[in-house]
């Protein structure tokens, strides 16, 4: 079957390997049918979690399934399921809390276990999380960056009348102004800073406040719009130490930094003036119980991810593909990938 290979730090092939087989008893074997490329993607094969090559990439999936063990649960040859990524023991104190995402023995879909940018891919029942019939491959596939969004609402737990200025408009920030309409924030308490066109106009038009980095300032723009005060929440989404900094410098006493974005190099901040201010520091990771609620939101019509998928390509395209959106042009937001 074809797949697309990680082959060493920066360097992919879309080649030919061998089916994946079923060998446990919970494994449920899926031919997929769409990929979503992530940023997460680009950190991995730029080595930023460790070298891990050769290996299949990806985590986005939606796909049918095709065999399954005898322990696999209710999945069924036939039915429609997406990809939970995190690949977890259940067996320690961390699992046994619920925090499956964050448990020590974890593995991750397309990191350090064969990933699903391929034509099959073999996972544990548990991983596979049932999609209604009526709900596209193509929307199923962005279930999983839609639940990371979700479970970082869950950390944050913002309140209606907050006010939130984010940086870096792009896929995070497009599923952030989506998802707070189902957590109920406002949307004229939202503010969006990027540097792309596309997103910019993308968010832009579903009413949200954009500021352009290129062409203005943030800080006047944020207190355009949240006064002298500044805002309730400041959400970083571009994992620059500068922009990070001066999000610090226009948050409200008492407000939340938000830091959503991966930082792949250690970095150091002004802990004390955030002492000073009582702000208060949240982070998130994955999605550990918040794709079935993703499935629910897109079947039902809460989100609309539809608009952010800007590139669609067939699978003979996929190294292209993925280097077009590594590149992330002006007008690009969002690729998935057709098997």
């Amino acid at each position: 079957m074809k797949a697309l290979r990680w082959t060493g730090i920066d360097r992919i092939s879309f080649e030919d390997i061998d089916e994946p087989v079923v060998r446990n008893t919970d494994d449920v074997k899926v031919r997929v049918s769409r990929v979503g490329v992530c940023t997460t993607d680009f950190h991995i094969i730029e080595g930023s979690f460790g070298d891990n090559a050769p290996l299949t990439m990806g985590h986005e999936i939606a796909g049918t399934v095709l065999e399954s063990g005898p322990d696999a649960g209710g999945l069924v040859i036939g039915q429609h399921v997406t990809l939970q990524p995190t690949f977890f023991c259940d067996a320690c104190e961390v699992c046994r809390r619920g925090l499956i995402h964050l448990c020590p023995n974890r593995g991750f879909s397309g990191l350090n276990r064969e990933g699903g940018f391929a034509e099959m891919m073999v996972a544990p029942a548990v991983n596979w999380i049932p999609v209604p019939e009526g709900l596209s491959m193509q929307r199923a596939c962005l279930a999983e960056p839609l639940a990371c969004v979700l479970h970082a609402l869950d950390v944050l737990k913002p309140m209606p009348e907050h006010t939130v200025c984010m940086t870096g408009a792009g896929i995070s920030a497009y599923l952030f102004v989506e998802a707070s309409k189902a957590a109920g924030l406002h949307q004229e308490n939202l503010l969006v800073s990027g540097l792309r066109d596309a997103p910019i106009e993308m968010i832009s038009s579903l009413g949200v406040r954009t500021v352009d980095a290129r062409t203005e300032e943030l800080g006047s723009a944020v207190h355009d719009c949240f006064g002298a005060s500044g805002p309730d929440v400041f959400i970083d989404m571009t994992g620059c130490r500068d922009v990070i900094d001066a999000g610090l410098g226009l948050l409200s006493r008492k407000g939340t930094l938000f830091l959503y974005a991966y930082m792949p190099k250690a970095e150091s901040f002004d802990f004390g003036k955030m002492q000073l201010a009582e702000h208060t520091l949240l982070t998130s990771t994955g999605a550990p119980d918040t794709l079935p609620r993703s499935v629910e939101y897109l079947q039902t019509g809460v989100v609309n991810l539809d608009p952010m998928v800007t590139h669609v390509y067939e699978a003979s395209e996929f190294e292209r593909a993925f280097r077009y959106a590594q590149a992330n042009g002006e007008d690009h937001v969002k690729t998935v990938v057709r098997f």
